[in-house]
């Protein structure tokens, strides 16, 4: 979601992971991948077209990749004396660590995987909902690169001044 570089935020406080953006992750972080073998009988998976995700995404087979932060590093935000958290908005993340982040609820995400003669796989770092706002609520995350939450309503979560796709 790009925004002016001069804003720089920190990412908030906490292992997580989110979807690689074809620009590639942010710095310091760790990339995984993995591979669903849809099912070819019948298979209801779909995603938009002009998409920014980075990975390949068609009917037969998924493989998408993932950013993770995996460093817990207790960032605060010295102009406000407070540890930089996940801001209120409506959106999910993906969890990494064991327990979400302070805010968030576990969830889940449902493949349609193939019955029989299965080839799922994965490889690198991967993940292991939050709803407290409305998501025209604008919330500052570090927009140097750009990066992509998942939708938890049909509405787009602001990120400052990003632009916001569905």
């Amino acid at each position: 979601m790009p925004a002016s570089p001069l804003k720089t935020k920190s990412w908030p406080k906490g292992k997580y992971t989110l979807v690689k953006p074809k620009s590639g992750c942010p710095s310091g972080w760790v990339e995984g991948w993995r591979f669903q073998d849809n099912e070819d009988y019948r298979n209801d998976n779909w995603i938009t077209s002009g998409h920014h995700f980075y990975g390949s995404f068609d009917t037969g087979n998924t493989k998408a990749y993932y950013c993770t932060k995996i460093r817990d590093e207790k960032i605060t935000d010295w102009t406000k004396w407070k540890l930089v958290l996940w801001p209120k908005g409506t959106y999910c993340i993906l969890r990494k660590g064991g327990s979400c982040p302070l805010g968030f609820a576990n969830g889940y995400v449902h493949w349609d995987d193939e019955d029989s003669g299965n080839r799922n796989d994965l490889g690198g770092t991967l993940p292991d909902g939050k709803s407290d706002e409305q998501p025209g609520v604008a919330m500052e995350l570090p927009t140097s690169k750009p990066f992509f939450l998942v939708g938890k309503t049909n509405t787009c979560q602001q990120i400052g001044e990003g632009i916001c796709w569905e």
